[in-house]
Order: structure tokens, then sequence, then C-alpha cells
């Protein structure tokens, strides 16, 4: 199993994201509803670490997050 396999509270859906679901911005997130990621100052006390967050935590992160759509769909 990879270190960045969706958590229990994750979104199994992650894994079916493809490089042009990213490129298109159809991955599974919203923007506009949950904001954008790297800019959250949160996720560093949510993952007990400080801010700012290596890409690894902010992976770790998002890998317990649910997706707001489908992956292909948005």
């Amino acid at each position: 199993m990879s270190q960045y396999s969706p958590t229990v509270s994750g979104d199994r859906r992650v894994l079916r994201i493809t490089v042009r679901h990213l490129l298109s911005n159809s991955g599974g997130w919203d923007r506009d509803v949950v904001g954008d990621p790297v800019f959250w100052k949160h996720v560093g006390q949510e993952m007990g670490v400080p801010e700012p967050v290596s890409s690894d935590v902010l992976i770790q992160f998002m890998m317990s997050q649910k997706l707001q759509f489908t992956p292909g769909i948005g």
C-alpha cells in the first residue's frame, strides 16, 4: 500500500484521478467550495506539524478529505 493511499475518512475515488483530470481542473475538488489547499492555514495544526507544511504533509492531508465530485465529471 502506498503512503499516499486514501485514509478511512478520505475518498477512494481519488485513486481514479489522472494527470488529464488535474490539468483540466476535473480531479474532484471544487476550489470554489473548499478553497485552495495550498493556502489553507489549518493543515499543519490538523496534521500535528508546524506551518508551512511540506508537500508530503499536504498530500497526506488531502488523502483524508472527501472529493466534491467524481474525477472527470466536474
